[in-house]
């Protein structure tokens, strides 16, 4: 239960992981953007992600953007949190 508390406390993980669930690809503006998270805690999600093993990192050559996609293990939690939606949806 440990990580999943580490989860809850951090704003934005879920939906982050989420995003990038449906999405394949994103970048930092795209989380504040879309899912109107702060930036601060956009940053300390995304290390904890990273941390889990959960997302990668790559940047683009000659710019600052950095792009993150899953990771096989991140896709795994992207489809459990894809089946927790239609559960609440009522399928």
């Amino acid at each position: 239960m440990k990580c999943l508390k580490r989860f809850e406390r951090q704003r934005g993980s879920l939906q982050i992981i989420y995003f990038l669930y449906q999405n394949k690809e994103g970048i930092i503006s795209d989380f504040i953007y879309e899912l109107k998270i702060p930036t601060s805690s956009i940053n300390r999600a995304v290390d904890m992600l990273k941390g889990f093993g959960l997302i990668e990192e790559r940047s683009v050559e000659g710019s600052n953007k950095r792009i993150f996609n899953l990771t096989e293990k991140g896709k795994r939690i992207g489809k459990l949190i894809e089946e927790m939606e239609e559960i609440l949806e009522g399928d």
